[in-house]
C-alpha cells in the first residue's frame, strides 16, 4: 500500500528516520531535511516489501537554470525531484532480487511509486519530475518500473566511483498514456492509499 507522508507527519512520527535507518538501500541520513519534502512510503505486509521515495520542490533560481536549461525544462516550469528511491523485500539477498516473484513484486512497486507520484503532480500542478540517481536505481526505475524517462543524462559523481544519472519525467498525459502502455500492471488499484 502506498501511502503520502508529509514532511511534519514524518517529523512527528519518527517514521521515516525509524524506516531509514532499517532500510540498508538509504544511503544518504538527509532524507528529512529538505523544505516542504513529500514522502511516498510503500508498504507490502504480505510478501514484507518496503520502500518509497521523497518528493521536493525545485526553485526556480538563478542558480538552477542551468541544470533546467540542460534537461530541457523552462524557467517558469513548476517541478519537483523525486530522490531518495528505496526499495527492500525483507529475508531476500540481492542475488535473489532477480528471480520472478521478487522480479514481479519490484515491477509492481516501482508501478505503484510512478502511479502515486504521478496523481501528486497532476494535484499539484507539477509540470516535469526529475531524478538523481545512481546507475542501478536508475535502470531499475527505467526497465523494472517502465519509467518513461523523456530525458537522460550521466554525470559522475562527487567520489567519482559511480556515475550519477539524472532523469526527466512528463507530468503530461501523452507520457502517462506511454507509460500505461509499457507498464505490466501487476497492482491492483485498491491497493494504492493516500494519507496526507
Amino acid at each position: 500500500m502506498l501511502h503520502m507522508i508529509t514532511q511534519r507527519q514524518a517529523l512527528e512520527t519518527g517514521f521515516i528516520s525509524s524506516l531509514t535507518q532499517n532500510v540498508r538501500s538509504i544511503k544518504s541520513g538527509k532524507t528529512h531535511q529538505s523544505e516542504g519534502a513529500i514522502f511516498f512510503v510503500y508498504i507490502d505486509r504480505d510478501y514484507g516489501l518496503v520502500g518509497g521515495a521523497k518528493l521536493t520542490p525545485v526553485s526556480a533560481t538563478a542558480s538552477n537554470a542551468l541544470y533546467r536549461r540542460s534537461m530541457g525544462i523552462a524557467l517558469g516550469d513548476k517541478v519537483w525531484e523525486c530522490s531518495h528511491v528505496f526499495f527492500d523485500i525483507e529475508g531476500i539477498e540481492e542475488l535473489e532480487r532477480h528471480d520472478s516473484k521478487a522480479y514481479a513484486l519490484t515491477k509492481r512497486f516501482y508501478h505503484d511509486l510512478f502511479e502515486g507520484i504521478r496523481e501528486f503532480a497532476m494535484k499539484k500542478g507539477i509540470k516535469y519530475m526529475v531524478t538523481r540517481h545512481d546507475e542501478v536505481v536508475h535502470e531499475e526505475l527505467r526497465y523494472a518500473g517502465s519509467w518513461p524517462f523523456v530525458v537522460e543524462m550521466m554525470e559522475p559523481s562527487k567520489d567519482q566511483l559511480m556515475q550519477e544519472v539524472f532523469g526527466v519525467l512528463s507530468m503530461s498525459a501523452q507520457s502517462y498514456d506511454s507509460f500505461r502502455k509499457q507498464a505490466v500492471s501487476t497492482s491492483n488499484s485498491s491497493a494504492m492509499q493516500f494519507v496526507i
